[in-house]
């Protein structure tokens, strides 16, 4: 389609704007919705158009055309496209963008995809490996928390995402022991797992997330939620232990 338009308007082709009084008379690509003398936009040997607006006095002042997207709308497709500086301006763009991309990967243009799609998918398999690493080793200190005997386990951790730490203290709730699991970076996020007694972590959940400076919630025996600061978790840790004291 692209080079058909290229064709077309490389051939120069002549813009003529005439008025007509009979339609019968002409090939209009689809019947004007006003009656009388209409105004014809036609592309010689081409294209006929009942239009009253501004148009180029050849096909060749277009210049460029390029079809940028297609987007598919029940039966039909919608072009998108760039005509004329536009599309020059989109192809200077797109062509710096492509010597940037060659001078970083020193492969040719049309190599870079396919090395692009084999990158993503090697980082994709590191995450994956990464994930299971990561679970094996929360899984080993799980089960070293386990063992200790303690009313109050406190981990701070970090480079380790919100659901390894949700995994964490619901793990070790799960075995009875209470938690209070936290990290800084890449979110800064605390989960706070009751595991033993009847204390009802709502009571507490307010003044939990003022001393963090965040917002969060949860039931009874689980709350979470994000903290903006945390130098006053130790105090937090103070909160806990006092409130799951009072009602052993």
């Amino acid at each position: 389609m692209e080079e058909e338009c290229a064709r077309l308007i490389f051939a120069n082709l002549p813009v003529r704007i005439f008025a007509s009084g009979d339609i019968s008379t002409l090939t209009l690509r689809k019947p004007p919705k006003r009656q009388g003398e209409i105004r014809v936009v036609e592309i010689e040997g081409l294209d006929q158009s009942a239009c009253g607006g501004t148009h180029l006095k050849s096909s060749a002042e277009i210049g460029l055309l390029k079809i940028i997207r297609t987007e598919r709308i029940r039966a039909n497709i919608r072009l998108y496209y760039e005509a004329g500086y536009r599309a020059l301006h989109d192809y200077q763009l797109k062509h710096l963008v492509a010597q940037h991309l060659q001078r970083l990967v020193t492969l040719p243009l049309e190599e870079i995809p396919a090395r692009v799609e084999a990158q993503l998918k090697e980082k994709d398999e590191l995450r994956r490996a990464l994930k299971k690493a990561q679970r094996r080793e929360l899984e080993r200190e799980i089960a070293g928390e386990i063992a200790i005997d303690r009313s109050l386990v406190v981990r701070e951790f970090s480079g380790l995402d919100i659901p390894e730490l949700r995994f964490f203290a619901t793990s070790l709730l799960n075995q009875g022991r209470n938690v209070l699991a936290y990290s800084q970076s890449p979110q800064k996020y605390v989960v706070i797992g009751r595991g033993l007694g009847n204390c009802d972590l709502q009571r507490i959940s307010a003044r939990v997330f003022a001393l963090l400076g965040g917002k969060g919630g949860g039931s009874a025996n689980l709350i979470e939620g994000r903290g903006q600061d945390f130098s006053k978790i130790s105090e937090v840790a103070e909160l806990l232990q006092a409130s799951l004291a009072e009602k052993e």
